[in-house]
């Protein structure tokens, strides 16, 4: 049996898939329109542009995506996208995909 461990992601060892990304509403519309954001797969997360670009580039290109390029690796899945706003009023976005593998 092969282990893997990931911090910040929930894993069964079921064949479904699961991925879950908070973020605010200003910052996944950079994201989607492929600006000032990627998207970490490894933590499930958007990363600043600017804190990718001192990362090794062979972990770079396995690691982040643009919002074209994770909709292409979700085509397969179902995806989700939630928009809420907290008691304070901030914007928030939650996306991700499930389905099986």
């Amino acid at each position: 049996m092969k282990y893997t461990l990931r911090l910040g992601v929930f894993e069964t060892n079921s064949s479904s898939v699961h991925t879950l990304c908070i973020c605010t509403a200003g910052d996944f519309r950079e994201f989607t329109h492929g600006e000032e954001f990627l998207y970490d797969r490894y933590k499930d997360q958007l990363i600043p542009t600017k804190n990718v670009e001192q990362i090794d580039r062979i972990e770079y290109e396995d690691r982040y995506v643009t919002y074209e390029e994770l909709m292409q690796l979700w085509e397969d899945f179902d995806y989700y996208e939630e928009n809420y706003t907290t008691r304070n009023g901030e914007e928030l976005v939650a996306f991700g995909m499930y389905g099986h593998d």
